[in-house]
């Protein structure tokens, strides 16, 4: 189950093409996918983790460790803040993020993370990331042809570190490639139970399946007026349905969007109303770890 996606050109150029199903890797838990920029420091990953992984930073100092805020790589175990969304015990759960991107290109890196009980292709980093509990605080390159290589590590024990606690305690949940966006626009979702009973969310009748767009910065899951960029129906998608990562190509970066020239790519939670009826087309035989456009 794909968890987080993220799209790039982050040291490895692997060829993405438009498909209405753009990558399969089996036994993944897809979480986000974005663009990478420019190669080098671990501090150009954006990243927030699960509602149950806030539990492992409840002291005093830690209170926006929450699921909403928006997080960077730290040598230690916790990691450094970027920006805060609803602040201290929000219950906003922030599923997928995406920066945004203005130029369209079909070439890109696939970069994600994995969701609890994930499995991996044998063989591959996923799957080879022992014990399996420490998969789901990483990030991961796949090379879509079922391969994969581990990129970060949560406690920086295999891989650049991102300083996130592993073995069972955090799941890194929405991802982007990059420290910024160069548009000051961030566009998000958010989990089905947030949508359905927590405000702002609830009470404007929105769904898990919708793509929400704002200004970087704290605060931004709670600024009013709620804007979406894309509702459910754009993306083929139904109400009940979960996105679960996000990588936005906004060619006019004008937070309007246009289906004759702007893209998006993305992953549903397991059991979404529309993988339950995957003998539909495109969700013919579609899971949790598969990248949709």
């Amino acid at each position: 189950m794909v968890q987080t996606l993220a799209l790039g050109d982050y040291e490895m150029t692997y060829a993405m093409r438009a498909q209405p199903i753009l990558l399969i890797l089996l036994g993944l838990a897809l979480a986000s996918a974005v663009q990478a920029d420019t190669e080098g420091s671990a501090d150009l990953v954006s990243f927030s983790f699960d509602e149950p992984s806030g539990l492992n930073y409840e002291p005093p100092d830690f209170l926006e460790h929450v699921q909403d805020t928006v997080f960077s790589p730290n040598n230690n175990w916790f990691p450094s803040i970027r920006f805060i969304g609803g602040g201290q015990f929000s219950e906003i759960e922030v599923d997928a993020l995406s920066y945004g991107h203005d130029a369209d290109t079909n070439l890109f890196d696939a970069f994600f993370s994995v969701g609890r009980g994930s499995q991996g292709l044998p063989g591959t980093d996923v799957s080879n990331e022992l014990p399996e509990d420490d998969r789901y605080s990483d990030i991961f390159a796949s090379d879509k042809e079922g391969n994969n290589t581990q990129i970060y590590d949560g406690d920086g024990s295999s891989a650049e570190i991102l300083g996130l606690l592993e073995n069972a305690s955090t799941n890194l949940d929405a991802l982007d490639m990059r420290a910024t966006t160069t548009k000051g626009l961030i566009y998000w979702s958010v989990s089905k139970e947030t949508a359905e009973t927590k405000n702002p969310y609830a009470a404007a009748g929105v769904s898990g399946a919708d793509i929400f767009i704002g200004l970087e910065g704290n605060g931004y899951s709670i600024a009013l007026p709620l804007n979406i960029y894309a509702q459910a129906w754009d993306l083929g998608l139904t109400g009940s349905d979960d996105v679960d990562a996000v990588v936005v190509i906004d060619i006019a970066a004008d937070g309007v969007f246009d289906p004759n020239v702007d893209t998006i790519y993305f992953s549903l939670v397991d059991g979404s109303t529309s993988l339950a009826a995957a003998g539909i087309p495109p969700f013919l035989g579609a899971g949790p770890a598969d990248i949709f456009m």
